[in-house]
């Protein structure tokens, strides 16, 4: 019993080690650019590391749909790592936009107060 357990083990850890590293670095985003909440961010990257994996599988269904295969005689571990790259290119797209975005220089309106008067 315990040799069909250890693999499962296995994965979860790495799932948390997967989580810890996706958190941290949203979390040091978050910080480098003075957001609150920071740790809100961490929580945000395994969120959008699901969703992404999710759409995968979703869109996976549609295809087994369509074509007239079953999704349910393919095992569990294959659906998690097919989902994989697909979380982590979800949480990588979604890191690159909010660099992009939070990166950029907003004008100061501090000289058209003085223009006014």
């Amino acid at each position: 019993m315990l040799i069909y357990v250890l693999p499962f083990v296995y994965l979860a850890m790495l799932g948390f080690i997967l989580w810890y590293f996706m958190g941290k670095a949203y979390y040091d985003l978050a910080i480098e650019h003075e957001k609150t909440n920071a740790w809100m961010y961490a929580v945000l990257a395994v969120l959008i590391y699901y969703s992404g994996a999710f759409a995968f599988g979703l869109g996976l269904g549609v295809v087994f749909l369509y074509t007239g295969g079953d999704i349910d005689e393919m095992s569990d571990l294959a659906l998690s790592l097919a989902g994989l790259p697909f979380g982590l290119l979800a949480v990588w797209g979604i890191y690159r936009l909010l660099k992009a975005r939070w990166s950029q220089v907003v004008p100061s309106d501090v000289e058209l107060l003085d223009e006014e008067i």
